[in-house]
């Protein structure tokens, strides 16, 4: 067991720390390769009994994860982008065997100490990049901050994903011994500090959380603790301190008028939660599919959204509430499995920590607390590091109950070999996505630098089943369309329009374009119902407005043309052009 131990630390690690330059999303498929390829790897030399053992037992918490798992991964029956459900879906499942193979793991006493290096060394590779960020900061304003991303692409997520490493850092500070021990505690210090420092609101709520989940499980251990440890007492007066300064640099009211309360980000969730509300009501059983949620979304009006997001230059790609992300793309079916998982883990770990009062299972309980009211506000699920370190806390939790009695059943050695060949199909899939961003990537390159034959030959290479959209929600037949139209060849351009239509049915720049392609080949009438719909998602999307009423002047209606014009909500020389022809028509 000790060498299994040893192989699956070192994925995960490798997993957290894994950070690919040439792709789109340089922290999510990287990481998803390192995992599937990594998994392969164990299964195959020597931890196949760490999944696949010669029977396993279903309990009720078991079976409703696997379950949730396959209705991520069965939703691609239904949507309309099925090889996006199915990548989404498949981190489901990878999550399910990191869960279970964890439950097996910590059979052995030595496990959770091994996490604790980990969970130790991992923090200091992010330290040392978070270090040398902050030294390259020209000031240290909420902007400045905000370009601070670690290896994670994104600041929120470097801190949600800092807030993961902090519970195993406190145990090895508590249960741990030697330099390892000294090690826990500098670097579960530092990383709260930083945690303050990046000024994540939804990480803020997680650690209000988790301490104070803490302080309610067993205040008297916490108490013995910090009389018995001085350093314990000195790292909360400089952890009190900090937060202290942070508060009162700007002033209490003023920080949390600026910082808390009001904010740009927080007007933005609720229009994505009211849209993410339209998609479940519509489709309330089964959802729209995993990895379609962006698919859908702008169906519901883009209205209250920013002008960049009304003129469909920025696409929202989650709903920022883990919560109503999987009920609007899993539907009640898939939610309600979800809902059994967190519901038994929290039941398991409440009766370990009233019958063994272990400070363990308080620290993870609490930390994993913290992750459900963090998910609120954040899209955690959809990152593979953090899908690993949750379903870490998750297994620790789960197994110290994993003797209960269940349904038995046996493996034999055909189902080994579909799972298998289920990992070895996840890699392909993510070899092909990441391929398909390298070439992305000469496509946004040459789409900048006005070079259509290199995008169209770029987008012929990306193109696969497997990334058929790009990171931003933009189907890649609409780039290989709109770089012909850059080469005059307009009837060429015209199924790749069609082909990005079925993929991408609501967003505005692709029904545009089918629009105008529409025109040139004489359908007027199915133009102007196109130009009509992108209107009607986005009403301040003026380029459909304008190039309707191009066509309603052609044909000479140019009481309805003005109209069109004067309903645009922008100012530009085309709008003022088409208004001084029309008038002068019409006088």
């Amino acid at each position: 067991m000790k060498k299994q131990e040893i192989a699956f630390l070192i994925v995960i690690f490798l997993v957290a720390i894994t950070h690919l330059s040439w792709t789109l999303d340089q922290a999510l498929i990287g990481r998803y390769v390192v995992l599937c390829a990594g998994l392969v790897i164990l299964l195959l030399t020597g931890g196949r009994k760490l999944v696949l053992e010669d029977s396993v037992t279903l309990k009720l918490i078991i079976f409703s994860y696997l379950g949730y798992a396959l209705i991520c991964i069965c939703s691609s029956l239904w949507a309309i982008n099925p090889f996006e459900s199915l990548f989404e879906g498949s981190k489901v499942f990878l999550g399910f065997i990191i869960f279970i193979m964890v439950i097996r793991l910590n059979r052995n006493s030595n496990f959770l100490p091994l996490l604790v290096k980990v969970s130790v060394l991992v923090f200091l590779v992010y330290a040392v990049i978070v270090a040398i960020e902050i030294m390259q900061l020209e000031g240290l304003t909420r902007n400045d901050i905000y370009t601070i991303n670690g290896i994670n692409g994104h600041k929120n997520q470097l801190s949600n994903f800092l807030y993961l490493l902090l519970p195993f850092q406190v145990i090895g500070s508590l249960r741990v011994s030697g330099i390892w021990k000294k090690l826990s505690i500098v670097t579960a210090t530092l990383n709260v500090l930083l945690i303050l420092f990046l000024q994540t609101r939804s990480t803020w709520v997680a650690l209000v959380v988790f301490l104070g989940t803490i302080f309610l499980i067993d205040i008297s251990s916490i108490f013995n603790y910090v009389r018995r440890s001085r350093i314990v007492v000195g790292v909360l007066v400089l952890l009190l301190t900090a937060f202290l300064i942070t508060v009162f640099s700007t002033g209490v009211i003023g920080y949390l008028k600026t910082s808390m309360l009001y904010s740009a980000s927080i007007e933005e969730r609720k229009d994505l939660w009211d849209n993410t509300l339209g998609i479940i009501r519509d489709n309330p059983i089964i959802g729209v599919g995993s990895g379609n949620w962006e698919t859908h979304f702008a169906n519901y009006g883009l209205d209250d959204f920013d002008q960049q997001t009304q003129a469909g230059y920025r696409i929202p790609q989650r709903p920022h509430n883990d919560y109503l992300w999987i009920l609007s793309e899993t539907g009640i079916m898939g939610f309600l499995f979800y809902a059994v998982v967190i519901s038994m883990a929290i039941r398991k770990s409440a009766r370990q920590i009233r019958i063994k009062h272990s400070l363990e299972v308080s620290f993870l309980f609490a930390a994993f607390l913290g992750y459900l009211a963090l998910s609120f506000f954040t899209f955690s699920r959809e990152r593979v590091e953090h899908i690993v370190f949750v379903n870490v806390i998750l297994g620790i939790l789960v197994s110290f109950e994993s003797n209960k009695p269940g349904v038995t059943i046996r493996i034999n050695k055909l189902f080994s070999a579909l799972m298998l060949a289920v990992l070895f199909f996840l890699v392909t899939l993510g070899l092909y996505r990441i391929r398909g961003e390298y070439y992305m990537m000469k496509v946004i390159q040459y789409r900048q630098l006005g070079d259509p034959k290199r995008v169209e030959y770029f987008t012929n290479r990306v193109t696969s089943v497997f990334y058929m959209q790009d990171n931003f929600g933009m189907p890649i037949s609409w780039y290989r369309g709109v770089a012909l139209v850059e080469q005059g060849l307009n009837n060429e351009a015209f199924p790749n329009f069609q082909m990005a239509m079925t993929i991408a049915p609501y967003n505005v720049h692709v029904l545009n374009n089918l629009a105008s392609s529409n025109e040139l080949k004489g359908y007027h009438e199915e133009a102007k119902n196109i130009y009509k719909e992108a209107v009607r998602i986005s009403p301040g999307f003026d380029d459909a407005r304008l190039n309707l009423a191009a066509i309603l002047y052609n044909e000479g209606n140019y009481k309805e043309a003005l109209y069109w014009v004067e309903q645009t909500r922008g100012e530009s020389e085309r709008k003022n052009r088409y208004l001084q022809v029309i008038k002068e028509r019409l006088n």
